[in-house]
């Protein structure tokens, strides 16, 4: 519980001293953690462009909220439940995302690692 806590103070530290105008909610009661890229350049899917910027992977937002009104492409669930140094690495892959959208950047170069790939921390845990 003192490394989800922990994982929990890592993420609201980094929104809150994020370049961009990102929100998050954060949880009390489980390891996973929504975070809302809709004041950013990738808010239409904001999944898919951080697997394809930034080669990292975290849950779409339209894969928890069938029938929901809205636009929840926006959205991204990360999970906690990793170690200090995996969650460090997938917020600096999110930061290299998010600079790789404001520049108007597309989608990695031929030769590029594959976004297939994308970097789960060692582990499916994101």
């Amino acid at each position: 519980m003192q490394r989800l806590e922990a994982n929990r103070s890592i993420v609201r530290d980094w929104v809150d001293a994020s370049a961009y105008p990102l929100r998050h909610h954060s949880p009390e009661a489980t390891y996973l953690a929504w975070i809302d890229f809709s004041g950013t350049e990738i808010a239409d899917d904001a999944a898919g462009a951080l697997r394809h910027l930034g080669r990292v992977l975290l849950s779409a937002g339209p894969e928890f909220v069938q029938g929901v009104d809205g636009d929840a492409g926006a959205y991204a669930r990360l999970n906690l439940a990793t170690s200090e140094g995996n969650l460090r690495e997938i917020l600096r892959r999110i930061d290299t995302a998010l600079a790789a959208a404001a520049r108007g950047d597309g989608p990695l170069v031929a030769g590029a690692p594959d976004p297939a790939r994308a970097y789960t921390g060692g582990q499916d845990n994101l």
